[in-house]
């Protein structure tokens, strides 16, 4: 559900969809190395990731050339003012819920809605037509894919209450703000976790 809702043509609507693939397949990649090799070793190679990857954006803004970075620039990163922003911040959300979660469920049910829930959420809204009275950037198609795609990916891992979060971040994520959404989501659903356990 980004600012292109509604008004993305055939051409943007790929490339956003190619952008929220590799968005959803990153947080299930993190939630699988979580599951098989247990949460610090996910946390300790996000971080390293997360290193590597900033030294690449420095190395880029500095104007040196990586043609690897600026390949997956071009392909899948928005035009921002500084090149992966969306990227580092979504890594930045995900080690969030990872460290402050107070459980493992609630980490994996929250890095499945910041990954499932918030790239349909995108994928649909953008093919949407029925504006948000609050927002009109956002569509209730998109707001209803989040839920969905939330609900699915939290209820097996913590219940009834994982769709009730979809729901509320789903919210939390249409609201008229220029925060970023992954950090947006990532701090309410900890704070929705640290309220409602």
């Amino acid at each position: 559900m980004k600012t292109k809702e509604g008004h993305a043509g055939h051409e943007d609507w790929l490339g956003e969809d190619s952008r929220q693939v590799v968005h959803a397949a990153f947080g299930a990649a993190v939630m699988i190395a979580v599951v098989m090799f247990g949460k610090d070793f996910a946390l300790t190679a996000l971080f390293s990731l997360f290193c590597v990857f900033l030294l690449m954006v420095s190395w880029s803004m500095t104007g040196r050339r990586n043609p690897l970075f600026d390949l997956l620039m071009r392909r899948f990163e928005r035009k921002v003012d500084i090149p992966g922003k969306g990227a580092l911040m979504y890594s930045v959300g995900v080690m969030f819920i990872l460290t402050f979660s107070s459980s493992l469920a609630f980490a994996l049910a929250g890095i499945g809605i910041l990954a499932f829930g918030d790239a349909i959420s995108t994928m649909v809204g953008i093919r949407g037509k029925r504006r948000l009275p609050w927002n009109a950037k956002k569509t209730w198609e998109g707001l209803a894919g989040f839920v969905v795609a939330s609900a699915i990916v939290a209820f097996p891992l913590i219940g009834w209450i994982g769709v009730a979060y979809g729901l509320l971040l789903g919210v939390v994520e249409t609201l008229p703000t220029d925060l970023d959404d992954n950090l947006l989501i990532s701090v309410c659903a900890v704070l929705m976790n640290l309220i409602l356990k």
